[in-house]
């Protein structure tokens, strides 16, 4: 995060045990305390605990979805996951969470690198009850949906390209079969941030399929720059 601050109101926002945690959600705090038994719901996130509820591990699935400057679009999905002592779920929730912003900052990087070009957009796609409110809803059996929350991410495409253009670009990729990346573990939050542990493995999965100049239809493979001129075309007239 860009500050202390910043980092502790995510934390916050982590920590069922924070007011912050249910206003930043639009719900409210008020819970009973028979049902505080420190361990809290995770959609789309496997928890596995040891007898005693001496170790949780976690799992979160997540995505990330890239256009380039050419707008050629790519869309990956992966998992992170994590352990921990602590009998509160929420500790590995957090590390989880904070981990996700490292790994989705060095992989956008990477993708830069290579583009050797600002990309046009970058978002990522959670699929965990923790998802912050400009994050895509990771939902792969019904990409449509994912399709549709894609309208309110204008934010996240870059300035001085067609926000409409751009976004139906990443829309057209969002169809299974995903490319997956497999499985990261997050280190804890002592460990140091400064390197990134999978660049190596990221960069050669991001050379191995370059980013997608064309998509499939019923009628063919439809080329990226035909189509925006198609629109741009369509969009002056």
């Amino acid at each position: 995060m860009s500050s202390n601050s910043d980092r502790d109101n995510r934390s916050n926002q982590l920590n069922p045990n924070n007011d912050t945690y249910y206003s930043s959600r639009g719900s409210s705090s008020d819970r009973s305390d028979d049902d505080d038994d420190g361990v809290f719901p995770y959609s789309n996130c496997n928890s596995f605990t040891s007898p005693g509820w001496s170790k949780i591990e976690m799992e979160g699935h997540y995505g990330i979805g890239v256009v380039d400057h050419d707008g050629q679009a790519r869309f990956v999905t992966f998992s992170l996951t994590t352990s921990t002592l602590q009998q509160h779920a929420y500790v590995g929730r957090a590390r989880l969470e904070d981990y996700l912003d490292i790994f989705c900052a060095h992989v956008r990087r990477l993708f830069v690198r290579r583009q050797k070009k600002q990309l046009s957009m970058f978002c990522i796609f959670d699929g965990t009850d923790s998802r912050l409110p400009w994050h895509v809803p990771l939902n792969r059996e019904y990409p449509e949906k994912m399709r549709e929350f894609l309208t309110h991410c204008r934010s996240e495409v870059r300035r001085k390209v067609d926000q409409n253009i751009t976004i139906e670009q990443l829309r057209t990729v969002l169809q299974p079969p995903y490319e997956d990346w497999g499985t990261f573990e997050a280190p804890g939050r002592n460990a140091p941030s400064l390197s990134f542990a999978y660049e190596e493995r990221c960069n050669k999965a991001i050379l191995a399929n370059p980013l997608l100049s064309t998509y499939q239809t019923k009628r063919g493979k439809i080329n990226f720059r035909s189509f925006r001129q198609s629109l741009l075309a369509a969009f002056y007239l």
